[in-house]
């Protein structure tokens, strides 16, 4: 029977995106992060459950042919990155083989009929890509907290972020400005060449995507969705400040066109209204809502919507708006950006439960967060 910080030497079998490696010892399941089939570790157990176990590695005696030493010397103990060991092909297959294994073993057994997966689209730079991050003040040094522990990770650069960004906030690290600020939790963004430092939890930050390159790929596979679409009045819940609103307006735009972009964060209303100020025809035919995106599409029982975007957090939408969604008579197409496979099978499930109706048209993925776990999952979806 396993116990708690035992020390084992295991073979990994199987890989799981969220977990990493997999190995068995006595029937039990045992979840080793940084590890992948191939690798034989010496682990020490560090989580005991009913059905299952984690561990930690102490050192890898014999590498898979599939390991590549990691870049950065703060992989495995910061608790960002879990891909690195990966070289950058094979994380793209494993992302892209979760996604239709997940989906098509849920679907298939609700009899959710399911398009082909397009190819998931690659990140140009797997590495600088994220022109905003967060990191955590402790004293007088910035870093991460290791995963599943409180135990604090200094670090002097992250080579998730953008070589600019690195520069300035660490060259923030020397000022007094920095020595001031309170312990905690910090979000850093460039606005040009200025660094904004925002400490989370004090106001509302507003949502931007992080991977520009792979935002600009999401915009070009929307646009060719909704080419040959007609549609009047479209709505783009949990708009952020704008990212989806302004690209469905010019993919969609013709005299009669009439669109809303609800977000319930007024700084990132304010935002997308000075970032498209000099459209004047986006802000003529689109109207800003500052409102939870459920409160405001329950009172819309007159508006003639044809088309709903939604690009939820991690947790997906609420089920109330899936019930308005799918009760909505009017309601011709649905478009669904998700950062998160489990919780967009669970809502495209409610959705075509609650009206078999709607059916899946198109689905695409994105490696919006090279290096780490995350996949962006694109949908379009069709009621007829």
């Amino acid at each position: 029977m396993l116990k708690l910080n035992h020390i084992l030497t295991l073979q990994i079998e199987k890989f799981s995106l969220k977990g990493g490696g997999i190995a068995k010892l006595d029937g039990q399941v045992i979840f080793i992060p940084y590890t992948y089939p191939g690798d034989e570790v010496k682990v020490q157990i560090s989580q005991v459950k009913k059905k299952w176990a984690k561990a930690r590695v102490l050192e890898v005696l014999n590498p898979s042919p599939h390991r590549e030493n990691p870049p950065c010397p703060y992989f495995g103990k910061c608790g960002g990155c879990t891909l690195q060991h990966l070289s950058y092909t094979l994380q793209l297959k494993i992302k892209q083989e979760a996604v239709e294994f997940a989906a098509q073993r849920s679907f298939v057994k609700n009899n959710i009929q399911l398009p082909k997966f397009e190819n998931i689209e690659k990140s140009p730079s797997c590495f600088g890509y994220r022109h905003r991050i967060r990191l955590t003040k402790k004293g007088l040094s910035l870093g991460y907290f290791r995963e599943d522990t409180h135990i604090f990770v200094p670090v002097s650069h992250c080579l998730l972020a953008g070589s600019e960004l690195n520069k300035k906030i660490f060259e923030f690290v020397e000022t007094s400005e920095f020595i001031k600020l309170l312990d905690g939790q910090y979000e850093f963004e460039l606005n040009g060449d200025e660094l904004i430092c925002l400490k989370i939890g004090q106001g509302e930050n507003s949502f931007t995507q992080v991977n520009s390159e792979v935002n600009k790929a999401v915009h070009k596979k929307i646009s060719n969705w909704l080419q040959d679409i007609e549609v009047n009045h479209f709505a783009d819940l949990y708009c952020g400040s704008g990212n989806l609103t302004h690209l469905l307006y010019q993919s969609l735009s013709h005299s009669n066109l009439k669109g809303y972009g609800v977000e319930v964060n007024y700084k990132a209303i304010e935002k997308a209204k000075i970032k498209y100020q000099e459209d004047r025809g986006f802000f003529k035919n689109v109207e800003w809502v500052c409102e939870d995106s459920g409160a405001w599409i329950k009172k819309q029982h007159k508006l003639n919507i044809d088309l709903i975007c939604v690009d939820p957090p991690r947790s997906g939408l609420e089920g109330e708006i899936i019930d308005l969604i799918g009760k909505r008579s009017n309601l011709k197409y649905l478009l669904y950006m998700s950062c998160d496979l489990m919780t967009f099978i669970r809502d495209t499930e409610k959705l075509i439960n609650l009206n078999p109706k709607w059916r899946i048209s198109k689905i695409a993925t994105f490696d919006m967060f090279p290096q780490t776990s995350h996949i962006e999952i694109l949908s379009l979806f069709i009621c007829k």
